[in-house]
């Protein structure tokens, strides 16, 4: 039994290995694209630093993947609540608000950073259209 049990198990963990990507793999698309925008805010945010002579410290490199981590986590886990409880797709809520606020960095680093007017110009229209939508200032209320 004991050999049965030995020879098995490999085969045993990689079905449920299987089993949990075969289950998060309709949102693999939104998980990809968290992870996207993360990684570009970073990228971004380690450009603007040497361009302003600021010092790029480790620990602010592992808050990153820290973030990525926890952002992932909570897409997935909401996509969950979305599939055994209700199908009302949060996760894709919950993603677009994840996604924003990286889009909304990098636009604030590139507009602060970059001679280009486009970024600015960017800035200032996402700005209103939150505004008209939700009736947030993001300037009064961020940071």
């Amino acid at each position: 039994m004991k050999d049965w049990i030995d020879s098995h198990v490999p085969h045993v963990v990689v079905g449920y290995i299987a089993l949990v990507i075969g289950y998060f793999e309709p949102v693999k698309n939104i998980v990809h694209l968290v992870v996207l925008m993360s990684l570009i805010d970073f990228i971004f945010g380690i450009w603007a630093a040497k361009r302003n002579s600021v010092a790029i410290v480790s620990r602010r490199m592992w808050r990153t993947i820290d973030k990525i981590f926890k952002e992932v986590v909570i897409v997935l886990a909401v996509y969950c609540v979305d599939i055994e409880i209700g199908y009302i797709a949060l996760h894709k809520s919950v993603a677009w608000f994840i996604v924003g606020v990286e889009f909304w960095s990098i636009i604030e680093t590139l507009s602060k950073t970059s001679d280009h007017r486009v970024f600015r110009l960017i800035k200032k229209m996402m700005q209103m259209k939150i505004k008209e939508k939700t009736g947030i200032d993001i300037e009064e209320n961020g940071q």
